[in-house]
This record gives structure tokens, sequence and C-alpha cells, in this order.
């Protein structure tokens, strides 16, 4: 819930400049692509680590902590730098409207550019979720929210006045991820505490670095395709903006309704994480009929939990969409 807040707080706290949140929505997407990816990444760390625990195996768990963190850092890093390279490419590929265009590469420019300390931070928060530091995780980005809305509230009238809230609220976002990134550090060296040593990197990415991408990469692939198809979705959406004299409000929009979809299934995704950190021990342990059973568990309660967020949403999305000053009969 709050990963999601963060990720939306500054649309919602910019709702008077359309333009703005517009443009905020098409960087995201881009953003959004690589940052769901590298969660995929992390949760295979998770898988790792928790069945080399339930196996007894500490050697072998040890070197996990190093590879997924500097792979993760080298890769994202890498991204980052494309996002600083292609970022106009991309916003042109998306066809942003024309009155947002500007924002939208600001913004990404600022949050692409340092998107690594997220990444990271995502990293570093998994490692402390395979040794069940769920409430430090939990701590931390209610920290990062609070400074992000309330930098928000300040930048965004100190950048108004020059004609760039945008500015503001990329400032703010970046800067409470990096300042997420360092607690995210202290907490892992503090509660977990296994060096995280470029020497294991170097020996064990072979090994480790395999089995990491054999659990990643399909689950990485299924995230690609989903984060695809909502770049084909924006893309569609700021082409509607366009044939419709540049109305704004038609492609925010979207925004709005995939901010609700993410609550629909935001509490199945935390269910599955806490199942993987439970099915590990499990299997690492050998016991295959109480791992079935605790799937089974999940599917029926995630599938009834957001079942029930959709139907809720369905006859209350009027309602929902008035929270972001949505009145416009066509546009509800």
């Amino acid at each position: 819930l709050l990963q999601l807040v963060v990720g939306y707080s500054d649309q919602f706290m910019m709702k008077k400049y359309e333009n703005a949140v517009n443009g905020i929505t098409n960087a995201n997407v881009i953003n959004n692509m690589i940052i769901n990816a590298f969660t995929v990444f992390s949760s295979a760390a998770i898988i790792l680590i928790t069945q080399y625990k339930g196996a007894k195996d500490e050697t072998h768990e040890r070197s996990v902590y190093s590879v997924a963190f500097y792979f993760n850092f080298i890769v994202s890093l890498f991204f980052s730098l494309i996002i600083l390279g292609l970022g106009r490419f991309f916003l042109k590929w998306l066809q942003v409207p024309e009155l947002s265009y500007n924002d939208a590469l600001l913004y990404l420019m600022i949050t692409g550019g340092l998107l690594f300390f997220q990444t990271m931070s995502t990293t570093l928060s998994s490692l402390l979720k395979a040794n069940s530091c769920m409430k430090e995780s939990m701590v931390i980005n209610l920290i990062v929210n609070l400074i992000n809305i309330l930098g928000n509230y300040f930048l965004i009238k100190v950048c108004a006045k020059i004609d760039l809230p945008i500015l503001g609220v990329a400032i703010s976002s970046a800067g409470s991820r990096i300042i997420g990134f360092i607690l995210m550090l202290i907490i892992y060296i503090k509660k977990v505490g296994i060096p995280l040593s470029v020497k294991v990197f170097k020996s064990e990415m072979g090994q480790t670095g395999i089995k990491l991408l054999k659990l990643g990469a399909p689950s990485g692939g299924e995230s690609v395709s989903y984060n695809s198809s909502q770049i084909i979705i924006q893309l569609c959406a700021n082409q509607i903006v366009k044939y419709n004299g540049n109305n704004i409000g038609m492609g925010n929009i979207k925004t709005y309704a995939s901010m609700f979809a993410m609550v629909t299934y935001m509490f199945t995704s935390a269910i599955s994480q806490a199942m993987q950190v439970i099915i590990g021990e499990l299997l690492g342990a050998g016991r295959t009929v109480d791992t079935n059973k605790k799937v089974k568990q999940t599917a029926l309660i995630s599938l009834c939990a957001s079942t029930t967020i959709a139907i809720l949403f369905f006859i209350l999305s009027n309602y929902a969409f008035k929270i972001f000053d949505v009145y416009d009969p066509e546009l509800l």
C-alpha cells in the first residue's frame, strides 16, 4: 500500500495541474516497467534464500545476498542510463500529448535517471523479507511516503512560482527514494548483517546468478508482458486525447483507473509475498504436501480478496473518480 501511495501521490497532489498529471503518467509507464521487472528478480532472491534456509545450507544462502545486490545494481544503473539517453525517443513513441510532453520529459529525466535507487531499495527490502523483517520494510516505506508528501507540499509551491510545479514533484520523489535506499541499507546491516561482498559476487555470479535468472526470468517475462500491455494502453489513451482536441482529462482517466486496479490486486500481491517465504522454507525442508496445501489456501484467499475489491470499485467507481476532482459526466 505504501509503495502504491509513493508511486501515485505525485499525481494526486498535482491533480489541479492536468498537463502535469498526464506527464507524470506517461513517464511512470516507462519507470514502472523497470521497477516491476526488478521486483520480480528480487522475489527470486527471496525464493532462493528461503529454500537454502529450509535446507540448512548456510554457505549457498550467504552467496545469494551479494549476487542479488550487485547484479541488480549493475543492471538497474544500465537502465537508468538508457532512460537518460533515450527518454525523448520513448516519449515520442508513446505519442505523449504536446501539452504535457515537456512535463513528462522533465519528470522522466529526474526520476528515471535516479531510478536505480528505487530498484536497489526494492532489492534490499526483499533481502529483509527473506529474513521475515516485514515490519522494518513497512516502516521505511512509511517514512519515504511522509518525506515525499511533505516534499511535494513545499516544492510544488516553490516551483509553481517559476511555472514548473512538476520540477518540485520530481525532486521530491527522487529524493525520498534516495533516502529510502539509505535507510534500507542501514536496517539491512543491523538486522541481517551478511556482508555484501564484491569478491563473493565475482566468484558466485556464475552458479548463483544462473539460479536467480532461472527463477526470475519466467516471472520477469510475465511482468514485462503485463507492462507492455500497459504501454500500448497508454499509447491508445494518448491517441484518444489527441483526437479529442487535446482533452488531457481523457488521458488522466486511465491514470486513475490504473490506481484502482493496483489497489484491487494489492492484497493478492501481499499474500503472495508472504507465502513465498513460507513455501520456500517448506520446499527447502522437502515438505511438499504442506506446500501444496499452502498454495491452494493462498489461491483461494487471493481470489476472494481481489474479486470483492473489484466488485466494490465497480459499484462505487463514480465516487472513486471524484476523489481526483473528476466531475465531468462525459469523463465519468
